[in-house]
């Protein structure tokens, strides 16, 4: 290979793993964010359930 293609190919890798840390990043935001949503939907559960055995 010849070294302008491989510097190409070390480009485009080296852009794919900054996409890769980009997503993975990405989702576990998302999962922290769900998370926080899941908890506040357990808290307002528990309230809703609690007023309505009253």
């Amino acid at each position: 290979m010849n070294e302008y293609v491989k510097q190409m190919v070390k480009a485009r890798l080296e852009f794919l793993e900054m996409e890769e840390r980009e997503i993975v990043d990405n989702i576990s935001h998302i999962k922290d964010q769900l998370n926080k949503q899941e908890e506040k939907l357990k808290v307002l559960r528990e309230e809703k359930a609690a007023l309505q055995s009253q």
